[in-house]
């Protein structure tokens, strides 16, 4: 059976197929100017009947505006985005970046820092079906399934299972390694502990796994209320399952960035149509923590592939999205977008890989910051075509009444060229 990792690399091959190249700025114009420049010749020719006439209509009709502006623009476009440690890795994509329509951003390591901390571990009895338990019991509980849990979920990548990992190791001088593991992208882990049956993770994938004759019915309920009332707070957790029965909850908390709230301010005023979030957590987190960072919108519980299928989707209404993230989860949805910019510094190389912007310090404000930058170099890549085939017309005009001697529209022809690339540069 492939694993979960060749299943991604898979979609991010299919969806680079699928990626159809840019058209370039300048092709939209290089379409009308040699029927343009060949019409002012026979314009001029008819005013003056003289062959130098249309020699200085060709010599002024320069098509450097369309071969320099644009990628002179870009390039110093590129620059200036790496100087702000960000990597544009090709023309394109700094093009698409300025005409972006919505961005989409992956939630854990992205809008928050991705770090979880171990707030709490919230035990039950599961032989008494009891939700109390005294001191002395709940120290010796909580121990139990930190250790077990620590040592398990060691074998993981999961920010929070590295998280976890860390708690158990500054607890216990060490961890047991786990035999049979087996990770679920998305969903938990599972493995054996001195022959304990332990898995970790979402309740849909702790109860896909349940004995039938499970009977601890209430235990379940009380642990499902308290995830619930967890959630609401914008904390995150998993179900702790030792031997098909659900023993426990482990609560996480993950802060929002700082200048998250900022940088959504901006991209409104940058025209962005729609903010959207997707997240493998519960409704709860999600909603939680869209409402506090003010998403257009946000969809949760998604897998890998979920994420992929909706940028896909919202394809079909908007010509240009965005996508950021930072994990190997994210890594399908990056290669989905229009764009995707990847959280380098504590990301994945996949996710690096995948994506055509790599953010190289650990802040998510950079995404604004590349929009601005975009939208300023295709402004003024279309500026320096617009001004220099704008001149280069009024040039040709007045050649065509053989008011400009070919020599002289040569000078002319190279002080245009020099105004055009020095003007491009301005991106920088």
């Amino acid at each position: 059976m492939d694993s979960q990792y060749s299943k991604i690399v898979q979609i991010v091959q299919k969806a680079r197929e699928e990626k159809a190249p840019i058209q370039r700025l300048a092709d939209r114009y290089a379409n009308w100017f040699t029927p343009l420049t060949i019409a002012m010749c026979g314009f001029g020719w008819l005013l003056t009947h003289n062959i130098q006439t249309i020699l200085s209509i060709l010599v002024v009709a320069t098509p450097c505006p369309l071969i320099f502006a644009t990628p002179v623009a870009i390039i110093s476009g590129i620059n200036k985005a790496a100087k702000k440690n960000i990597i544009v890795k090709n023309g394109s994509a700094i093009e698409q970046l300025g005409k972006t329509d919505v961005i989409v951003f992956d939630k854990t390591g992205t809008v928050t820092y991705g770090t979880p901390v171990v707030e709490n571990i919230i035990p039950i009895d599961i032989n008494k079906n009891n939700k109390t338990i005294n001191k002395e019991e709940d120290s010796k509980i909580l121990d139990d399934l930190l250790f077990k849990s620590a040592s398990l979920e060691q074998m993981s990548s999961h920010p929070a299972a590295q998280s976890l990992t860390k708690t158990g190791k500054e607890k216990f001088n060490h961890l047991l390694f786990p035999t049979n593991f087996q990770e679920k992208a998305g969903l938990g882990v599972e493995g054996y502990l001195n022959g304990d049956h332990i898995k970790i993770g979402s309740y849909n994938f702790i109860k896909s796994y349940e004995n039938e004759n499970n009977t601890n019915e209430e235990c379940n309920k009380y642990l499902v209320e308290t995830m619930k009332n967890k959630q609401e707070q914008g904390k995150m957790g998993s179900f702790i399952n030792i031997n098909n029965k659900n023993v426990g909850i482990i609560v996480f908390s993950d802060k929002i960035r700082e200048g998250v709230l900022d940088m959504m301010h901006l991209l409104k005023k940058q025209n962005i149509k729609q903010t959207i979030m997707l997240t493998g957590d519960s409704t709860y987190n999600a909603k939680s923590i869209a409402n506090q960072v003010k998403f257009d919108n946000y969809k949760f519980d998604l897998l890998p592939e979920d994420k992929a299928s909706e940028i896909n989707r919202l394809k079909k209404t908007y010509k240009n999205i965005v996508m950021v993230g930072d994990g190997i989860n994210d890594a399908p949805a990056l290669t989905s977008g229009t764009t995707g910019i990847a959280m380098g510094a504590k990301g994945t190389a996949i996710s690096a890989e995948a994506a055509d912007v790599v953010i190289l310090i650990d802040d998510i404000t950079k995404v604004s910051e590349i929009i601005h930058i975009s939208k300023r170099t295709i402004k003024i890549a279309k500026e320096s075509i617009v001004i220099g085939l704008g001149f280069s017309l009024l040039l040709m005009i007045i050649s065509s009444f053989g008011f400009i001697a070919p020599s002289i529209g040569a000078l002319l022809q190279e002080v245009l060229d020099i105004s055009v690339i020095l003007n491009a540069l301005r991106a920088r």
